[in-house]
This record gives structure tokens, C-alpha cells and sequence, in this order.
């Protein structure tokens, strides 16, 4: 039953996906943020399928009954690649913890909350003159917006302009649309003084 199950859900997860990815392949690095907010209801209908979701578990699942040297290397910590290409990245991710620091995106993100805890995220403006790529000690965040987001809702962030600082009591599933990194620097921020106190290479699946 459960290879009948895994072999119904792999097929509508594929369909799905292809979709998703015909819409997705059109939004290219230099896009702005607007435009890549255009894909959001495409994100919706694959991030809200739970079909899609359960089809994911099943196959790594699968993947680890059938062969004892599964080494999934699409996983990252707490994170599991939904479908990707070469601009962009689909993941079903967990938030676990608040960071130690506040750390810029090198990206543009979508995250849409697929649980039932809300998440809260406080909302920073950079620097008026912030360039990712060239670290300024010292520079400063502006004083934060507090906002919650609840299941169904997409958290945005345009990434070149402001920093989202996700604070975690209980773990939360999303799942994040991630664009290609347009910088090589990620800046990390003191949670006090909201100053500039460090810069470490970009990783996607650290955000």
C-alpha cells in the first residue's frame, strides 16, 4: 500500500512541480523585486499542496529503505530541496532557532508559513548606501517593524534594502522561494547596537 500511495503522489508532485518551474524559469537574476514578487501564486498553489509536501517525505523515505548508502545530498540542515534550476531554488524548510546575529539575505526570499505557529519576524531597513559587497563596520539598521505571519501567508523580503530577522519560540515549516545569490557577502548585525560588526560568504541554506 505504501509503494502504491508513494508512486500517486510522486506522479501529481511531478505535474506540479513541472508547472511551477515553466513560471519560475521566467524570472531571470536581474529581475527586480517586484517582478519576482510575480510568482506568487504559483508559489502558493505548490507550497499549500500538501499532497506535494507528503510526497517529498515519502521519496526520501523510499530513497532510504531502498539503498543504505542514500546520502541526500539535496538536504540542507533542517531543509529539503523541492525543485530548483538555475535561478532560483524551491525548499521545504524548518526555523528552528533565532540567530546569533541579524544576517543580510543574499537573495530575494518568498517564505510562505505551510504549519500551524505563526512566525515572527522583525523588519530592518540597511543603510541608505548599502552595498553587500563591500563591509562597512559600523553601519546601522534602522530600529525594527515587528510583524507576524500566520499559515498561508508569504513572508517577502527584498533583500537589497532590508533585512527580516526571523524569531523562533517553536519550530515553523515554510517553504522558501529562493533567487540566485546577487551577493558574495553576507553582513551579520549585533542585536543591540544594530551596528555592523561582521561579513561571512554567502550560503543559501544558512538563511
Amino acid at each position: 500500500m505504501l509503494g502504491l500511495r508513494f508512486l500517486s503522489l510522486k506522479k501529481n508532485k511531478s505535474t506540479a512541480i513541472e508547472e511551477f518551474r515553466k513560471v519560475a524559469n521566467r524570472l531571470l537574476p536581474e529581475l527586480s523585486y517586484l517582478e519576482y514578487r510575480s510568482i506568487t501564486k504559483a508559489l502558493c498553489s505548490v507550497a499549500l499542496d500538501k499532497e506535494i509536501v507528503e510526497s517529498v517525505a515519502l521519496e526520501s523515505l523510499h530513497n532510504i529503505k531502498t539503498d543504505e548508502t542514500y546520502d541526500p545530498t539535496s538536504w540542507g540542515e533542517y531543509s529539503i530541496l523541492l525543485a530548483a534550476d538555475k535561478n532560483w531554488q524551491l525548499r521545504l524548510s524548518l526555523y528552528t532557532h533565532s540567530s546569533e546575529y541579524i544576517y543580510t539575505f543574499p537573495f530575494h526570499l518568498m517564505a510562505i508559513i505551510v504549519g500551524q505557529i505563526p512566525l515572527h519576524v522583525d523588519r530592518y531597513q540597511l543603510p541608505q548606501d548599502f552595498n553587500a559587497d563591500v563591509f562597512v563596520p559600523g553601519s546601522r539598521l534602522s530600529e525594527p517593524i515587528q510583524e507576524i505571519y500566520k499559515h498561508g501567508e508569504i513572508m517577502f523580503s527584498d533583500s537589497r534594502s532590508e533585512v527580516l530577522d526571523v524569531r523562533v519560540e517553536r519550530p515553523v515549516p515554510v517553504v522558501k522561494f529562493i533567487s540566485t545569490p546577487f551577493a558574495k557577502l553576507q553582513w551579520a548585525f549585533h542585536r543591540t547596537s544594530l551596528e555592523a560588526i561582521q561579513a561571512i560568504a554567502s550560503n543559501p541554506l544558512d538563511s
